[in-house]
């Protein structure tokens, strides 16, 4: 696909599902993503550090290194009002499973003996509440295709949430 005469956009990306019914097609960039190039991030959405967290660190954030504003400001992981989806469904018996979908532009790898290992572009993400007769009893986290389950008493917190 890369000698593709064809120059595809946001326009005309439905072409790619010729090729071998859709699969097997992924869209790559020759950018190096970890220079921040302005095309992955954005001016909205920047997670900022809930106070009441910050404070608790004493003021220390995560030990990956930390995010930078297109500026060049360092900021940390944390809230975002970046959207996510929701769907609610009724299970019935008084079980409602709500599952929180969310994109990520960009995921930084984790570093090991100073190499980084796993970044990547594009990353679906989601969370799974199961409410019991109106409580949260359960959470599911996924992770890639990896997840784990919790009962909602052994989550950790913040405020009321």
């Amino acid at each position: 696909m890369a000698s593709a005469s064809t120059n595809f956009n946001l326009t005309n990306l439905d072409k790619l599902n010729k090729f071998a019914n859709g699969r097997f097609v992924y869209l790559t960039s020759d950018d190096n993503v970890e220079a921040r190039p302005d095309w992955l991030g954005g001016e909205k959405n920047i997670p900022e550090v809930p106070q009441e967290l910050h404070n608790r660190l004493g003021g220390q954030g995560s030990h990956q290194r930390p995010l930078r504003t297109r500026d060049g400001t360092n900021i940390r992981g944390g809230r975002s009002d970046a959207p996510a989806v929701l769907v609610v469904i009724n299970k019935g018996n008084g079980i409602v499973d709500a599952f929180w979908f969310f994109f990520y532009s960009y995921n930084l790898g984790n570093l090991v003996f100073n190499i980084r290992f796993g970044n990547h572009v594009g990353d679906w993400e989601h969370t799974l509440i199961r409410f019991i007769h109106g409580k949260p009893e359960y959470v599911f986290v996924s992770e890639h295709f990896f997840g784990e389950a919790y009962t909602y008493n052994a989550v950790e917190k913040l405020g009321k949430r």
